[in-house]
């Protein structure tokens, strides 16, 4: 099992801290354990556990903006197929609008 923030935090090994925080997906658990540990002691993984946090949410965002993206592009398609529907209606009313009045001109 994996071990938390406190635990590494209490182990006070520099190389195990260091592998940890390159192979933890949680910027919160992270950011925690630099609540937990000396920053001047840690200095070096503090910049680690900092530029990780920096790509971690920078990944998440990525992640974010695709779907945005993907949302968007579903909108712009269905949007584009209203338009051609809404066209072919006013088209068929014009049609029937002329046929109506040429009904009424023979009859």
């Amino acid at each position: 099992m994996r071990a938390t923030p406190q635990e590494i935090a209490s182990r006070n090994s520099q190389s195990e801290m260091r592998e940890w925080i390159l192979t933890e997906t949680e910027p919160r658990k992270i950011q925690e354990i630099f609540h937990l540990v000396s920053v001047h002691t840690h200095e070096a993984e503090f910049a680690l556990g900092k530029q990780a946090i920096e790509i971690l949410i920078s990944e998440q965002q990525a992640k974010s903006s695709q779907t945005l993206e993907s949302q968007t592009n579903a909108l712009i398609d269905l949007t584009r197929g209203l338009h051609r529907l809404t066209l072919w209606i006013v088209i068929l009313t014009a049609g029937l609008l002329i046929f109506t009045i040429c009904l009424v001109i023979r009859g």
